[in-house]
């Protein structure tokens, strides 16, 4: 009796585990060197990671999946941007990789989630993105004149791109494309309708690493709603008496630093290039302290962490931690597209913002260019 039961349970869990099994069948496009190709999960803190061998340009991944959350397929399983998104479905997946442009070139299939996503994209790159796209390659080209149509342009298809992605979060709470949407523009909603949204969201999907990673989020902007922490780090950290609400940004930071040239480090805890610049900009700073004021600009990060960082990295200077609101202010002040971060400017003696787009510390010209103010 006891080996029938045993049997049966066996039966049972096959069965069970049948049922959220997924097979990813990948295909890479053109010639690879890499030997190995990764599967990591989405926005989590510690991420789950496979891997499998390339051969002959061709991958297979098989597993459970109790929900289908996002996945991102790359060579390099550190890698943020630039990946392949898949919905860990119980499916068979067919995956096309280009490898020329991961997130918009490839292509997947199989499973109802990952085929009404591909239709959702095809919809919005057909509507709205392609044409970004074009007008951002002929931004380098034009003239002023054409750069401010181009721009005024790209504003209005970005905002259409915007309001038809909102709609469909707001219109599929129970979707895990809706929250995956959302990581990408949560920081464009307002902290109200952003907290609503997010309690609207399904048991299942707020128990995924993407919803937890923009609550968490969330929070932080709802802490700095009211104050800004801000420091000046020499030996210690001294507190900054500022007011962001009277001046534009720049202004502010002229008006803190009266007759002093700045070089302005726009950043994140969470960005790895931009960590990877602050030993460049220790250096520089060490051969330029007596000509420029180093500032630190540091956005949507933990306190905790970023004041950590800073007295860890030994980073002399003055730091503001800033919420999104702040963020929007000195992005509409610089009246450029800025694609990331991280992103520097340089204000002269006069307050004065003369490059809103500064070379990085590691470049070969900066100092040349600091220099010269």
């Amino acid at each position: 009796m006891k080996a029938i039961y045993f049997i049966l349970t066996l039966i049972l869990a096959a069965g069970c585990t049948s049922n959220n099994e997924y097979a990813i069948n990948g295909t890479i496009e053109g010639e690879t060197s890499e030997e190995w190709i990764y599967l990591v999960k989405f926005m989590e803190e510690d991420p789950s990671v496979d891997s499998t061998r390339i051969i002959n340009g061709q991958f297979s991944f098989k597993g459970i999946a109790e929900f289908p959350e996002v996945y991102g397929i790359h060579y390099h399983p550190s890698r943020l941007v630039g990946i392949c998104p898949i919905f860990l479905e119980p499916s068979k997946l067919e995956v096309t990789i280009d490898n020329e442009n991961w997130e918009m070139g490839s292509t997947i299939s199989g499973g109802p989630i990952n085929n009404q996503y591909a239709e959702l994209m095809n919809t919005r790159m057909n509507n709205y993105l392609s044409e970004i796209i074009e007008i951002n390659r002929k931004l380098s080209t034009a003239t002023d004149e054409e750069k401010e149509v181009l721009r005024s342009r790209v504003n209005l298809l970005s905002e259409q791109d915007f309001s038809f992605t909102k709609n469909f979060i707001k219109s599929n709470p129970e979707s895990p494309i809706s929250i995956f949407l959302l990581s990408y523009y949560f920081f464009e909603f307002p902290s109200e309708e952003l907290e609503a949204l997010l309690n609207s969201f399904s048991k299942e999907i707020k128990n995924t690493s993407i919803y937890k990673s923009i609550f968490e989020a969330h929070e932080i902007q709802v802490e700095l709603s009211n104050r800004t922490p801000a420091y000046e780090y020499a030996d210690s950290l001294k507190p900054i008496d500022v007011n962001f609400k009277e001046h534009s940004v720049v202004e502010t930071l002229a008006k803190l630093n009266p007759n002093k040239n700045l070089y302005v480090d726009i950043w994140g805890t969470w960005c790895k290039p931009c960590r990877e610049e602050l030993p460049h900009s220790k250096r520089l700073r060490k051969r330029l302290s007596d000509e420029v004021t180093f500032i630190y600009v540091c956005v949507k990060s933990k306190e905790e962490e970023w004041i950590e960082l800073v007295v860890e990295e030994e980073l002399k200077g003055q730091h503001f931690l800033i919420n999104n609101e702040l963020v929007d202010k000195l992005l509409a002040e610089l009246n450029i597209q800025v694609q990331g971060i991280p992103h520097y400017l340089i204000i002269d003696k006069k307050g004065k913002l003369v490059n809103s787009n500064a070379p990085k510390p590691s470049s070969e010209e900066i100092e040349k260019i600091l220099k010269s103010l």
